[in-house]
């Protein structure tokens, strides 16, 4: 197992614990942080390309993303699903605040996990929701950095990428497109 990951499962359930000891004033702001997801609670219906394992982007999938508030309010859970090559993908990540370190932590679950999930950390930087996770390859140390962009009530832009601190480059490896079911 790795360290990252048994680390990110670990602020996963610390954060889950930390909403349940929420006094009254904590309530409030997280009611504030959890609004920052609130134009992407829904349905959306989504354009998307990944790159394959040649590094060459594949053809746009019609991608479906539902998010919905969980814990009476206190997380949120996005599932989504995907047709690729012929056969029907699924994932699903939960998303839980954390009032002390003041972070969301995001935990990404799928089917076809080869290992405990992965967490990424982060929050609201501008007007996009950027979200990290450092850890150790072949390559040396890279961030996978995960952006919510363009969010609005008619949908959001989303990016995943890799940057390699060592070598000063960055990969994007996925990008979606978002329009919220009417």
């Amino acid at each position: 197992m790795r360290n990252s990951n048994r680390n990110g499962t670990l602020m996963l359930a610390l954060g889950l614990l930390s909403i349940c000891l929420l006094g009254q004033t904590e309530k409030t702001d997280l009611k504030k942080v959890i609004s920052e997801y609130e134009n992407m609670i829904g349905t959306c219906h989504c354009k998307s390309i990944f790159r394959d394992q040649k590094g060459a982007w594949n053809d746009t999938i019609n991608l479906t993303w539902n998010w919905k508030y969980i814990m009476d309010q206190k997380g949120i859970q996005d599932e989504g699903w995907y047709f690729s090559n012929g056969r029907k993908y699924h994932f699903t990540s939960i998303r839980v605040f954390d009032t002390i370190n003041k972070q969301w932590y995001v935990s990404y679950f799928t089917p076809n996990l080869s290992s405990v999930p992965e967490t990424w950390v982060g929050g609201k930087q501008g007007n996009e929701i950027v979200l990290k996770k450092e850890e150790a390859t072949e390559n040396g140390l890279v961030e996978s950095i995960l952006t919510f962009s363009n969010i609005s009530k008619k949908g959001f832009d989303w990016e995943g990428k890799v940057m390699n601190k060592e070598k000063e480059m960055v990969y994007p490896f996925w990008k979606i497109w978002c329009l919220k079911e009417e």
